[in-house]
């Protein structure tokens, strides 16, 4: 007995079966050697063609799903349109070690607009117990500035809440005052806080694998553009930021319309990439590609979550010179927007 390969099936995979050449007239009338030569000949080449077919398959899948998961990691999940709840991440972040006084799992996050519980025209905070949205308490700020004068007493609350014991504290105390700029440690914190409540799914791991790393950067609060220097590993935030000013006058673009949070995205993602993934080795054009990725899904995020960003339309690419994607507004823009950018 011994196995010989059969082709009568039509799926991509060869499959076997005993054939007792022993006795050919009990299971194959077999003429002599010449015929069996023959018949060697032409299944392995049928053989071949499966294999290549199988590759082929294979290979083609593996080209999608290369090019699916880039879209999958930097593009916000929107949900069906029937399922406004159907979202990665919706129990949201632990703020705390510590347990509520029923022993639940007290976890935060910022709602969507027209999600179950999120208040119309407002930018919702949620507070979740084991996992289940509560009806109260809720808030619903004007928009993201408004958090940084509730949240200190939101969050003061909650027993056993501390600010030191949060992801995001080790990075703000990285940074180094400017008597110039506004800006300290303490709204730094919430700045980042607000990053992660935004974007629980790819933001939040960020900042956990930045302060994970066991490097620093340098923080920077600054009047001129946001920016990250590789060479220095300096990260340069202006916390007033709401319109990119372009070298050349003349170009008037949606997208230069931004936000302090879409800027700190961008760059906070720079440092990431620098530190946690050898970003020193890679080209400028992989630098940004990642990080201007980076900064459209937290403006998509925005988009979806507060009403104050509503205008804010995607970034074409790196370079300033880029135009909008087409739309007549910032939605339509949206719906052109497919995960990849060119530099």
């Amino acid at each position: 007995m011994r196995e010989v390969f059969c082709c009568h099936n039509l799926s991509f995979r060869p499959s076997y079966e005993k054939e007792d050449i022993s006795d050919g007239a009990a299971r194959l009338r077999v003429p002599g050697p010449a015929w069996r030569l023959a018949r060697w000949f032409v299944a392995e080449r049928e053989w071949e063609m499966a294999r290549f077919g199988t590759r082929l398959v294979e290979g083609m899948a593996l080209l999608l799903i290369t090019l699916a998961v880039p879209i999958v990691l930097w593009f916000p999940q929107m949900p069906a349109e029937n399922d406004p709840n159907g979202r990665i991440g919706s129990t949201g972040l632990p703020i705390s070690t510590n347990r509520d006084a029923s022993g639940g799992r007290i976890t935060y996050r910022f709602l969507y607009r027209g999600e179950a519980g999120a208040l119309e025209d407002r930018l919702t905070l949620g507070r979740f117990l084991d996992g289940a949205l509560q009806e109260r308490p809720r808030w619903g700020l004007i928009d993201t500035r408004q958090w940084f004068d509730w949240a200190p007493d939101i969050f003061a609350r909650e027993p056993g809440w501390a600010a030191e014991n949060q992801p995001g504290w080790r990075i703000s105390t990285w940074l180094r005052p400017d008597a110039s700029v506004e800006c300290d440690s303490e709204q730094l914190f919430w700045v980042i806080q607000a990053l992660r409540l935004l974007d629980p799914e790819s933001l939040a791991n960020e900042i956990d694998m930045l302060e994970g790393s066991g490097q620093t950067v340098r923080i920077v609060p600054t009047h001129g553009p946001s920016d990250y220097d590789y060479d220095e590993d300096t990260l340069y935030w202006n916390p007033m930021s709401t319109e990119h000013i372009p070298a050349d006058e003349r170009l008037k673009w949606k997208w230069f319309q931004t936000d302090p949070l879409v800027a700190l995205a961008h760059v906070l993602n720079h440092a990431w990439h620098d530190l946690c993934r050898g970003g020193d080795a890679a080209s400028v054009e992989e630098r940004e590609r990642l990080a201007v990725a980076a900064e459209n899904r937290l403006r998509h995020t925005l988009f979806l979550k507060d009403p104050a960003c509503s205008h804010l339309y995607p970034r074409p690419g790196h370079q300033e010179t880029w135009p909008d994607l087409p739309g007549a507004s910032a939605l339509e823009a949206w719906g052109n927007y497919y995960g990849r950018v060119p530099y």
